[in-house]
Protein backbone atom coordinates (compact mmCIF):
# COMPACT_ATOMS: atom_id res chain seq x y z
CA UNK A 1 0.00 0.00 0.00
CA UNK A 2 1.22 3.22 -0.99
CA UNK A 3 1.42 5.63 2.45
CA UNK A 4 0.95 8.79 0.74
CA UNK A 5 -2.63 8.06 -1.02
CA UNK A 6 -3.40 6.56 2.37
CA UNK A 7 -2.00 9.62 4.22
CA UNK A 8 -4.15 11.76 1.48
CA UNK A 9 -7.48 9.77 2.31
CA UNK A 10 -7.31 10.30 5.65
CA UNK A 11 -6.94 14.29 5.49
CA UNK A 12 -9.79 13.97 2.86
CA UNK A 13 -10.82 12.29 5.24
CA UNK A 14 -10.75 14.85 8.32
CA UNK A 15 -11.95 17.72 6.39
CA UNK A 16 -15.17 15.77 5.73
CA UNK A 17 -18.65 15.95 7.99
CA UNK A 18 -19.39 12.94 10.13
CA UNK A 19 -22.36 11.37 7.42
CA UNK A 20 -19.29 12.35 4.80
CA UNK A 21 -16.85 10.14 6.34
CA UNK A 22 -19.53 7.07 6.69
CA UNK A 23 -20.04 6.95 2.88
CA UNK A 24 -16.82 6.71 2.13
CA UNK A 25 -16.27 4.03 4.06
CA UNK A 26 -19.25 2.16 2.92
CA UNK A 27 -18.14 3.05 -0.66
CA UNK A 28 -14.99 1.68 0.34
CA UNK A 29 -16.04 -1.91 2.10
CA UNK A 30 -18.48 -2.01 -1.12
CA UNK A 31 -14.95 -1.77 -3.57
CA UNK A 32 -13.13 -4.50 -1.60
CA UNK A 33 -16.35 -6.83 -1.60
CA UNK A 34 -16.93 -6.33 -5.27
CA UNK A 35 -13.27 -7.16 -6.40
CA UNK A 36 -14.12 -9.11 -10.28
CA UNK A 37 -11.90 -12.18 -9.84
CA UNK A 38 -12.35 -14.59 -12.91
CA UNK A 39 -12.84 -18.37 -12.02
CA UNK A 40 -9.81 -20.73 -12.38
CA UNK A 41 -9.84 -23.12 -14.83
CA UNK A 42 -9.93 -26.54 -13.17
CA UNK A 43 -13.28 -25.56 -11.91
CA UNK A 44 -14.50 -25.04 -15.29
CA UNK A 45 -13.30 -29.03 -16.29
CA UNK A 46 -16.68 -30.22 -14.15
CA UNK A 47 -18.00 -29.12 -16.67
CA UNK A 48 -16.52 -31.32 -19.54
CA UNK A 49 -18.69 -33.76 -21.86
CA UNK A 50 -21.96 -32.56 -19.27
CA UNK A 51 -23.47 -32.22 -22.56
CA UNK A 52 -24.76 -34.80 -25.12
CA UNK A 53 -22.50 -34.49 -28.40
CA UNK A 54 -25.76 -34.22 -30.40
CA UNK A 55 -27.16 -31.45 -28.43
CA UNK A 56 -23.57 -29.76 -28.75
CA UNK A 57 -24.21 -30.19 -32.60
CA UNK A 58 -27.67 -28.68 -32.56
CA UNK A 59 -26.06 -25.86 -30.24
CA UNK A 60 -23.57 -25.45 -32.80
CA UNK A 61 -25.68 -25.20 -35.98
CA UNK A 62 -28.03 -22.42 -34.00
CA UNK A 63 -25.04 -20.29 -33.07
CA UNK A 64 -23.57 -20.89 -36.80
CA UNK A 65 -26.87 -19.92 -38.26
CA UNK A 66 -28.46 -17.17 -36.36
CA UNK A 67 -25.82 -15.20 -34.10
CA UNK A 68 -24.02 -14.83 -38.11
CA UNK A 69 -26.95 -13.14 -39.16
CA UNK A 70 -26.78 -9.07 -38.89
CA UNK A 71 -30.18 -6.99 -38.77
CA UNK A 72 -29.22 -3.11 -39.28
CA UNK A 73 -32.60 -2.15 -38.37
CA UNK A 74 -32.66 -4.27 -35.19
CA UNK A 75 -31.68 -1.20 -33.35
CA UNK A 76 -28.63 0.29 -35.01
CA UNK A 77 -26.15 -1.08 -32.72
CA UNK A 78 -22.81 -2.90 -33.11
CA UNK A 79 -20.16 -4.75 -31.06
CA UNK A 80 -17.33 -5.09 -33.16
CA UNK A 81 -15.03 -8.13 -33.34
CA UNK A 82 -11.52 -8.09 -33.94
CA UNK A 83 -12.29 -9.23 -37.45
CA UNK A 84 -14.58 -7.28 -38.83
CA UNK A 85 -11.94 -4.01 -37.38
CA UNK A 86 -9.48 -6.00 -39.27
CA UNK A 87 -11.44 -5.53 -42.56
CA UNK A 88 -12.58 -1.75 -42.06
CA UNK A 89 -9.03 -0.98 -41.92
CA UNK A 90 -8.61 -3.18 -44.75
CA UNK A 91 -11.31 -0.65 -46.49
CA UNK A 92 -14.00 -3.93 -47.54
CA UNK A 93 -16.84 -2.21 -48.93
CA UNK A 94 -19.66 -4.04 -47.16
CA UNK A 95 -18.12 -3.39 -43.56
CA UNK A 96 -18.22 0.65 -44.65
CA UNK A 97 -21.96 0.34 -45.63
CA UNK A 98 -23.04 -1.16 -42.48
CA UNK A 99 -21.20 0.56 -40.38
CA UNK A 100 -22.47 3.65 -41.90
CA UNK A 101 -25.79 3.16 -41.23
CA UNK A 102 -25.42 2.18 -37.91
CA UNK A 103 -26.37 4.70 -34.84
CA UNK A 104 -24.01 3.07 -32.01
CA UNK A 105 -20.96 1.11 -32.64
CA UNK A 106 -18.98 -0.30 -29.73
CA UNK A 107 -15.50 -2.15 -29.53
CA UNK A 108 -15.10 -4.74 -26.50
CA UNK A 109 -11.45 -3.88 -24.95
CA UNK A 110 -10.59 -7.87 -25.80
CA UNK A 111 -10.42 -6.70 -29.32
CA UNK A 112 -8.76 -3.39 -28.71
CA UNK A 113 -5.79 -5.53 -26.85
CA UNK A 114 -5.49 -8.41 -30.22
CA UNK A 115 -5.44 -5.25 -32.10
CA UNK A 116 -2.45 -4.01 -30.27
CA UNK A 117 -1.00 -7.77 -29.90
CA UNK A 118 -0.92 -7.48 -33.76
CA UNK A 119 0.29 -4.28 -34.20
CA UNK A 120 3.30 -4.95 -32.03
CA UNK A 121 4.38 -8.12 -33.81
CA UNK A 122 4.33 -6.79 -37.27
CA UNK A 123 6.76 -4.57 -38.97
CA UNK A 124 4.80 -2.30 -40.83
CA UNK A 125 1.70 -2.35 -38.67
CA UNK A 126 3.93 -1.90 -35.87
CA UNK A 127 4.89 1.66 -37.59
CA UNK A 128 1.03 2.26 -38.26
CA UNK A 129 0.34 2.24 -34.29
CA UNK A 130 3.52 4.01 -33.08
CA UNK A 131 2.14 7.06 -35.37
Amino acid sequence: MNASIIDEVTEQLKAMPQHLQLRVLEFARSLVKSEVRGTPGQKLLRFTGSIPPEDIQLMRAAIEQDCEQVDINECGRYLLDTNIIIALFADEAVIKNNLGQANEVFIPSIAIGELCYGAENQGESKRIWQE
